[in-house]
């Protein structure tokens, strides 16, 4: 049983169901990202999709504040002094961005994973005078990062707002929203979608990709419903020695804060080209499973489509072969009890007694009744090294479990039930699912609540039990 989660991105173009159905048993959410594709390509792929399998998980990834080239293939070398225009034109290098007049001199601008990076030299309004420091060649539609300078652009833009009525339409779980400022974007994002959305209940991944998202960055995990570690506009934000501690230390607190996370980018870009990963992307995988990162999510290596298979298998067995390292992680309630929330300490305490009850008697599986994913989403940040399953009755809550580590979640169709019910909803469900992995004498961890009208209240005990006692 695979317990760190895998995402994997996919072009929408993509119609190769024969490829979906060797993949869909790797992948546990598919992202796609809005920035290259359109609504019907995307519509068609997560069709097919839900042919193959209509319990997977999506991720839409819409375009947010960005800046892209304008221009056709330019090749350009070190040291030359070239000119970027803000209007496209012919042979030259050109950018899409309203506010090009008041970029200043003196600051650097990267491209492409900073494969080429330019110095400003000049702005003339109509056009910089740049200086390349590294060099490459530039084509179109790839993605600008200004070091250290705040772009003016305004955070919700039109495509967004019509790629979010898309994701309302479509019943998409999570939403990965790019290059978050502060978490003032993630609150104004919020009461955008609870204004014009009636019941809205999606999660909102926020992806830390620029160097003022890292000065919020405790008040934008607290905000957010997930944190992605958007390492290729991140590095090219920031100085790129630093990066290692910073995804470290930002998977740190979000393990304290309760929140999953996800590293994205060139987890393993050299099986883009080629069959086998290199042994520094292994070394990698195994260092930020042990750090206790929550899922992995590939770009290129799954999109680009020339070997999806093998790399989905590889990451799948890299995985498997050192998730049981997260029993290193020592969370304790001292490094927890500063993010608790008053209204809710008596159910956290619960839950994270249950996570070390469950690892001193040697549980088999802890399994929790949630309507609201929150008892799931806690034990899971507090990595138990156990087998989680969250036993629900929504849809939402069933999608949302497929990002936790640790957690599998079992649709049932009951919304109501008592706790006999419940134990008798178990007992099922590990007879049919986990057959041949649980013994009669196994324990089962059991984080149940208090029962009102025969509808789980608040989360107020932990039953120890045999597998055997369950019938």
């Amino acid at each position: 049983m695979r317990l760190n989660k895998i995402v994997a991105t996919l072009w929408p173009s993509i119609n190769h169901k024969w490829i979906l159905k060797q993949i869909d048993k790797f992948i546990d959410v598919y992202r796609i990202n809005l920035s290259h594709a359109n609504l019907s390509q995307t519509r068609n792929i997560i069709k097919d999709i839900r042919d193959i399998n209509d319990k997977k998980v999506f991720m839409l990834d819409t375009k947010w504040p960005e800046i892209r080239t304008t221009n056709e293939e330019v090749i350009i070398s070190k040291w030359d002094i070239v000119k970027i225009y803000s209007t496209k034109k012919e042979w030259f290098i050109s950018l899409e961005y309203d506010f090009f007049k008041n970029i200043p001199e003196n600051i650097e601008i990267s491209f492409n994973d900073k494969a080429v990076v330019w110095n400003v030299i000049s702005n003339n309004w109509n056009f910089l005078e740049v200086e390349i420091i590294q060099w490459w060649k530039i084509w179109y539609n790839k993605t600008v990062n200004f070091i250290w300078y705040e772009i003016e652009l305004d955070f919700l833009t039109e495509k967004d707002k019509n790629d979010i009525k898309f994701w309302i339409e479509e019943n998409i779980a999570l939403l990965a929203v790019s290059f978050v400022k502060n978490a003032k974007d993630i609150i104004n994002l919020k009461k955008y979608l609870s204004e014009t959305y009636e019941n809205f209940d999606m999660k909102i991944i926020s992806k830390i990709e620029t160097a003022s998202a890292l000065e919020d960055i405790e008040n934008i995990i607290k905000v957010s419903d997930g944190i992605m570690i958007a390492r290729w506009d991140l590095w090219s934000n920031i100085d790129m020695i630093k990066l290692p501690k910073i995804q470290k230390d930002i998977i740190r607190h979000c393990n304290f804060v309760w929140k999953p996370v996800i590293l994205a980018t060139q987890v393993m870009s050299s099986m883009v080209n080629k069959p086998i990963p290199t042994r520094a992307e292994i070394d990698e995988i195994a260092y930020n499973i042990q750090n206790g990162v929550d899922a992995l999510m590939l770009s290129d290596e799954s999109a680009i489509w020339k070997y999806p298979i093998e790399t989905l298998s590889m990451l799948n067995d890299v995985i498997q072969n050192y998730q049981n390292d997260v029993n290193n992680i020592k969370i304790e309630w001292k490094d927890i009890a500063q993010y608790i929330d008053k209204k809710n300490e008596i159910t956290d305490y619960i839950l994270y007694s249950a996570k070390k009850t469950a690892y001193k008697l040697w549980v088999k599986f802890i399994i929790t009744p949630t309507n609201t994913w929150y008892t799931p989403w806690k034990i899971s940040s507090l990595k138990p090294w156990i087998p989680i399953i969250a036993v629900t009755s929504s849809d939402k809550v069933f999608k949302y479990c497929n990002l936790m580590f640790w957690v599998k979640a079992h649709k049932i169709w009951e919304k109501q039930f008592n706790y006999n019910e419940l134990k008798r909803i178990i007992w099922e469900m590990l007879q049919l699912e986990y057959k041949g992995q649980i013994k009669w004498e196994d324990r089962i961890l059991i984080v149940h609540s208090s029962i009102a009208n025969n509808i789980p209240n608040m989360i107020n005990g932990i039953e120890v039990i045999k597998f055997k006692d369950l019938k």
